[in-house]
């Protein structure tokens, strides 16, 4: 272990209250390092004549021996409360490499649950070294009050503890920790912490710790740092997991302004496929209804795995906003596509369905149900579970029986559901109800007129 140089002579001084036999005591003394020897001189302040005579010197003695005892690796937290960058790291670098040598002196087990003051010390130095976590492990610190001085790191403090957080966030910590040190980075606001988080929320084994991350780079609000995030999306993101993107489009939303959407768009001409691709993957999360027609262009491309992504891309999009008549084009897709086409324009349709009454969708759906091809018929029966018309009901209740398991299990799915929710959510269950109030509302004036002549 490289040893940064100290002083010949270090010295510290400390004061703090102890209670003895009831009696609460000042002690006072001064710690002095020459390399490996340790002095430590150690008393209690003067104390009245009367509290003299309620105690016997043998416990003070007692206390004051065990003092001298932990002394030692007490020394580093008293240290860095000092603002010494070489000299203190210096210190509790030799002290943690000295506590390796067989005759360096050892902790008493009891003594750091009895020493409140000790982990104090270190709460107000919330862990300026890696070593100085080490050590506090070796003393035993229970994992709340390293949580409160996760809580506690800010301003330019925060900038000093970056290299330890990312040390502490890779060596693995309890999901509580983990979660504090994740938002201690997002409080640091550095460029070396805004791309450790980037790094970790692209990387796809760190789904769970997702939200946590995304949390910590939401305080990232300089317009700096905004384009950082949006250059680590753009040149970074791998991770193809749906479960993510609700989050991922939230933090997107919140960098990204107008200007970059547009210019995000213009990635789909880009000649690396690699930009293409990723642009295609983000930009539905970001985008608003006047980039359909572009990401429409896409679903024609005749490689078929960039079709399946276009589609997708689509299908969020529509998620997000109603888009009038954005189902006819995928409609005339659907009728001069094969199979999987097919079964891909009616998916992508979907979210579209329950937001408009698109009449002239399900003639063309209801011969869906027909073709050969089992993923256009499940695809179907799906689209058109949305719709609670009588004719349709009875189409997907003939497919129940359907030789097919697969479209067999989505018709006895999509019934199921119809069932348990039985309410009419489209035009003609609409118009009734509007009906009945128009009709409630009149009876009730009606009633009210007659009401009012009969008094008068």
């Amino acid at each position: 272990m490289q040893i940064h140089p100290i002083p010949e002579k270090f010295q510290t001084a400390f004061r703090f209250t102890r209670e003895v036999n009831g009696t609460a005591f000042d002690f006072t003394g001064r710690c002095t390092v020459f390399g490996k020897v340790l002095e430590v001189n150690c008393h209690f302040l003067q104390l009245p004549e009367v509290a003299q005579r309620l105690i016997t010197l043998h416990p003070i003695q007692e206390e004051m021996e065990r003092i001298r005892r932990m002394i030692p690796l007490q020394i580093p937290l008293l240290a860095a409360n000092f603002h010494w960058s070489e000299d203190g790291q210096g210190l509790l670098e030799q002290l943690t490499s000295l506590q390796q040598d067989p005759a360096f002196p050892t902790l008493d087990p009891e003594v750091h649950i009895l020493e409140p003051w000790v982990r104090n010390c270190w709460l107000r130095a919330h862990y300026r070294t890696i070593n100085g976590y080490h050590l506090a492990q070796k003393l035993v610190f229970r994992e709340k009050e390293i949580l409160t001085a996760l809580r506690e790191i800010s301003g330019r403090e925060a900038e000093v503890m970056v290299p330890v957080l990312i040390r502490l966030v890779e060596e693995g910590l309890p999901q509580e920790l983990l979660e504090a040190a994740y938002r201690a980075l997002g409080r640091c606001r550095t460029d070396e912490s805004l791309d450790f988080l980037c790094s970790r929320l692209f990387d796809p084994s760190r789904l769970k710790e997702h939200p946590q991350i995304i949390d910590g780079l939401k305080r990232y609000r300089l317009p700096n740092q905004k384009r950082r995030i949006f250059r680590h999306f753009l040149t970074r993101w791998e991770v193809d997991d749906e479960r993510i993107f609700p989050e991922l489009s939230k933090l997107l939303r919140t960098i990204a302004p107008a200007r970059w959407i547009r210019k995000l768009a213009s990635g789909l001409d880009h000649p690396e496929e690699a930009v293409r691709r990723r642009t295609l993957m983000l930009l539905p999360h970001v985008a608003k209804p006047e980039h359909y027609p572009r990401l429409l262009r896409e679903t024609e491309s005749e490689d078929a795995v960039w079709r399946a992504a276009a589609f997708r891309s689509i299908r969020v999009l529509l998620q997000r906003y109603f888009i009038p008549n954005a189902v006819a084009p995928l409609i005339q897709r659907m009728e001069k596509a094969d199979a999987s086409l097919q079964a891909a324009c009616i998916q992508t349709m979907k979210p579209a369905l329950g937001k408009e009454n698109y009449q002239y969708v399900i003639r063309p759906l209801l011969s869906a149900l027909q073709h050969p091809a089992p993923e256009v018929r499940v695809a179907a029966i799906h689209a058109l579970g949305v719709f609670r018309y009588e004719e349709i009901e009875e189409e997907i209740e003939k497919l129940k029986a359907d030789p097919e398991p697969v479209v067999s299990q989505a018709a006895r799915a999509v019934r199921n559901r119809q069932k348990a929710n039985p309410k009419v959510i489209y035009e003609e269950g609409l118009s009734l109800f509007i009906t009945f109030i128009y009709i409630f509302v009149m009876v009730l004036a009606v009633k009210g007129c007659l009401l009012a002549s009969g008094s008068g």
